[in-house]
């Protein structure tokens, strides 16, 4: 996937005074919640505003395995993923869902290293803004995962 990540992304872009982009948020509740309704094993735990951070996240919990399963938003863009267990998850289902407004990011591309010599990682950050990159050395991020969905103060 070649995305290139929009800028102010984290939030951390904006000279002080200026508000970076924000999602819908009724849109990505709407999106859970037509999501759970078709799933019998998931129940919802909780919805959460990362703060610090720059992501919200509607948990919830399968009844026969107790797995956490968690779909993650972007709060600046309208970028979404699936977290299970500690890692990022492919879940193809959720598009049906979310792709009127969101993107669904696959796990391949949010588990991209951030590195000069990653010719895709380069592309997805170039458009970053600097207060952005200034962060970099501060926050230490390793994926582009680190970036998008992150819980920097």
């Amino acid at each position: 996937m070649n995305f290139i990540l929009p800028p102010n992304i984290t939030g951390h872009g904006t000279a002080k005074g200026n508000t970076p982009p924000q999602t819908d948020w009724d849109r990505f509740e709407q999106g859970a919640a037509s999501w759970a309704m078709v799933q019998s094993d998931w129940d919802l735990q909780a919805v959460v505003r990362h703060v610090p951070g720059n992501f919200w996240a509607v948990q919830f919990s399968a009844a026969s395995t107790g797995v956490r399963f968690e779909i993650r938003c972007n709060a600046h863009y309208p970028l979404i993923a699936g977290w299970e267990d500690g890692q990022y998850v492919n879940r193809p289902e959720l598009e049906a869902h979310f792709a009127s407004y969101f993107t669904l990011l696959p796990v391949a591309f949010l588990n991209t290293t951030l590195d000069s010599e990653n010719e895709a990682s380069n592309l997805a950050v170039s458009r970053l803004l600097h207060n952005e990159f200034a962060q970099f050395p501060y926050r230490n991020p390793h994926t582009l995962a680190d970036i998008i969905f992150h819980q920097w103060a």
